[in-house]
């Protein structure tokens, strides 16, 4: 039996527009799988990443992909330290109070050399054992000896030197650097009539009683 001509209808012809997205269908598979071909082949290839951990050191050098400003903790602590180092240190004006103390514990320890020095049961011995043991003051035994040895004229002028020449150096601003510094001037303030004994008595008692009377001001400084 012979096909009527509806069954054997002919399938259309393809045209340039199929073919053409057959074309590219195929290309663009070619080229995805091209790109997921080179992912992964990147993965199992060398690169240039590092891993480093804390503390470790890179052997290559490696640049920040953009500008990155990093503060210092330790540098700044130290931009801190050099700012506090470099402001002057400020100390209170010297405290009067502290001269009259001074003062009034010299005329106690003259009051006490001169109650020796009228004992007339005190050997040189005793004289000399009981004068070292004042305390704040370093008088040589020999220099006591001779003191002991001096007419009441001769000791009241030291009594009284000793007294206004601590005042003195009182007077000014003694912090407690400079102590020692201010001690090393006594004998410039020093009446030079005095005799060489004389001398002595009144710059080791002075000496001894030369204090601090300017005071560190924390807060002022800061």
């Amino acid at each position: 039996m012979l096909d009527s001509p509806q069954r054997r209808r002919r399938r259309p012809p393809r045209t340039g527009n199929d073919r053409w997205s057959v074309l590219r269908a195929m290309v663009l598979g070619i080229v995805l799988a091209a790109v997921i071909s080179g992912v992964l082949l990147v993965d199992f290839l060398p690169s240039q990443r590092v891993i480093l951990d804390a503390g470790d050191v890179s052997r290559i050098e490696m640049l920040a992909p953009y500008d990155l400003t990093y503060e210092s903790a330790i540098r700044t602590r130290q931009a801190q330290d050099m700012d506090a180092a470099s402001v002057a240190d400020v100390y209170d004006r010297p405290d009067p109070s502290v001269a009259r103390q001074q003062e009034i514990r010299a005329r106690q320890i003259l009051d006490y050399i001169s109650t020796v020095r009228e004992d007339p049961f005190a050997s040189g011995v005793q004289q000399v054992s009981w004068i070292a043991a004042i305390p704040d003051i370093d008088l040589p035994a020999a220099v006591i000896t001779q003191a002991m040895a001096l007419d009441d004229e001769a000791w009241q002028a030291i009594r009284d030197e000793t007294v206004r020449v601590l005042g003195r150096a009182m007077q000014s601003e003694i912090r407690d650097d400079r102590v020692a510094s201010v001690r090393r001037t006594l004998p410039t303030l020093i009446d030079h009539n005095l005799s060489a004994v004389q001398v002595a008595v009144v710059e080791d008692i002075a000496a001894g009683l030369v204090t601090t009377n300017a005071f560190y001001n924390a807060a002022r400084t800061e």
